[in-house]
């Protein structure tokens, strides 16, 4: 992610989508200290929890939840009236909103394309929130409306075949994978793997 923050302002995705393959990997963590780091360094980003089913963005940034995304993209609601702050790193964020019958017809209409550019348009960065790809297809849906996507997966825990598999399916929907995020690892054990970077956590520099 300090690549992404740290590269030229020509090459940095105006849309992230953060997702992973199965639910409890840490994608919504991800997220949002992604964005919370990016504001705090002075970026103008927005987070959408668009995971209308497991809306946990809001959640962990300790706002209000309300009318969000889905009530905009239905309707229901402007921008306007959905966007807020996070008092603590000045990063604004939506939630996710009412689920309609539908997420996924929602998520892949022009209604949330022209929703997304135009917040794009607005803020250095717009971090996406999406639920599992394995669980609903709501990521696939908005896979060709992203600049990039980041894939999550947990130490241990999410199978390589999953992994896999959400990786074809993510670029079978027309999505700019750039890369992969490996959350909750056991440092002692990946230091036993002998990596070049496993002494980061375990050996002299752990204390940094």
């Amino acid at each position: 992610f300090s690549a992404i923050v740290s590269a030229p302002a020509d090459q940095v995705p105006k849309s992230l989508m953060i997702t992973s393959s199965v639910a409890d990997e840490g994608k919504t963590t991800v997220a949002t200290c992604l964005a919370s780091m990016m504001a705090r360094s002075g970026k103008r980003v927005i987070l959408i929890d668009a995971d209308s089913r497991r809306p946990d963005a809001a959640k962990l940034m300790q706002v209000p939840g309300g009318p969000g995304l889905m009530d905009v993209l239905t309707g229901n609601a402007s921008l306007g009236d959905v966007i807020q702050t996070h008092e603590a790193s000045g990063a604004f964020i939506i939630s996710a909103g009412n689920a309609p019958i539908n997420p996924p017809a929602v998520l892949a209409s022009e209604q949330f394309a022209a929703t997304l550019k135009g917040l794009a348009d607005r803020c250095d960065m717009v971090i996406v929130d999406s639920p599992p790809v394995m669980a609903v297809s709501d990521a696939l849906a908005m896979a060709s409306h992203m600049d990039a996507t980041v894939l999550v997966a947990r130490w241990g825990v999410t199978k390589r075949a999953s992994v896999r598999l959400s990786v074809r399916y993510l670029n079978n929907a027309g999505a700019s994978l750039i890369g992969g995020v490996l959350t909750q690892v056991d440092a002692g054990k990946y230091a036993l793997y002998g990596y070049g970077d496993s002494g980061s956590y375990t050996g002299d520099l752990a204390a940094y």
